[in-house]
């Protein structure tokens, strides 16, 4: 079945490009005053083949009565580049979606409306709205893996952590993480201290070249939790900015960031250059290990590479 695609056609295909799933509900209110227009309108794109039906993982607890989720296809993303070719695409973007598990649905609606509250235009407007989308560098779910390293005796043991969303801006990048009122403040001090390890990583600086300054900021069901979460947050100390708000302040506070136009160019302090000098010792400290293990039993290098280890990744749980 053919279609003409209009402009807010796209939008949602770029939405659900970096969403990557969302239901009918998330649409309502952004870009369909009825969820009865969105679903006339998402039949006609999934006639079209641009998008399709997704239910992989979710639990029977979410309710028969509501409507299902969606998922762009390969047609869809070849439309959606044909109008918008510089577009970031993840690698393999449709294939993974169509694995991707539904059986936390609750998390992936939470960042799905913050999107939406980024992007919404308050008349309605869809080329408002396409003009803030353009300004939003939105990455959903595991399209950002950051790793770090553990020392366990001479072994170098691989580590990852997974935003819920990433987020940059012209003078930060956000590592966005909603908060489920159930981890204890351990939890959440141990999280902290696992992104401090993972910024402190020369591999970090690879994957993110133009050096934005690093914030972590939980997203809060309640405005008491997140007062509660961040007395606590600002009792460590951490390397890089932390914040705990209630979703929608939190909300507010990165649309501010995305309307700010005062770009800044940072620049590695000393610091930073050295840090990253260390790690790179480091690194090729552990290549040695690894081919002459016995080097390191009547060796100093142990002693040293332990204390290299500790200043660069923190121990978790430490107060």
């Amino acid at each position: 079945m053919s279609i003409n695609l209009t402009q807010r056609d796209y939008e949602i295909l770029r939405t659900l490009t970096r969403v990557q799933l969302a239901t009918n509900r998330c649409f309502q209110g952004t870009f369909f005053s009825t969820t009865h227009l969105v679903s006339k309108r998402f039949a006609q794109l999934r006639n079209a083949g641009l998008i399709a039906n997704h239910s992989k993982g979710l639990p029977h607890s979410y309710g028969l009565n509501k409507s299902g989720y969606w998922r762009i296809t390969e047609y869809g993303l070849e439309r959606l580049l044909e109008r918008f070719p510089d577009e970031r695409v993840p690698a393999n973007l449709v294939s993974r979606t169509q694995r991707a598990s539904l059986l936390f649905f609750r998390h992936r609606d939470a960042m799905t409306a913050c999107y939406m509250r980024l992007i919404a235009s308050r008349e309605a407007d869809i080329e408002d709205m396409r003009a803030r989308a353009s300004l939003v560098d939105w990455r959903g779910e595991h399209e950002v893996v950051l790793t770090y390293s553990k020392l366990v005796g001479v072994r170098h043991e691989p580590k990852r952590i997974v935003p819920d969303a990433t987020l940059s801006t012209a003078h930060t990048r956000y590592f966005l993480e909603i908060d489920r009122s159930t981890e204890t403040h351990g939890r959440i001090q141990t999280i902290l201290q696992r992104y401090t390890s993972a910024f402190r990583q020369p591999a970090f600086a690879t994957q993110f070249p133009d050096a934005l300054p690093p914030c972590v900021l939980y997203m809060t069901k309640s405005e008491g939790r997140a007062k509660n979460l961040q007395a606590h947050i600002s009792e460590l100390d951490l390397p890089f900015a932390a914040y705990a708000m209630h979703t929608p302040k939190a909300t507010e506070f990165l649309n501010q960031a995305i309307n700010s136009q005062e770009a800044s160019t940072p620049h590695p302090a000393p610091n930073d250059l050295a840090t990253a000098l260390l790690g790179r010792i480091y690194d090729a400290c552990l290549t040695h290990v690894a081919e002459c293990p016995n080097d390191i039993q009547n060796s100093p290098l142990g002693p040293v590479l332990r204390e290299v280890y500790d200043f660069l990744v923190p121990a978790e749980g430490a107060a």
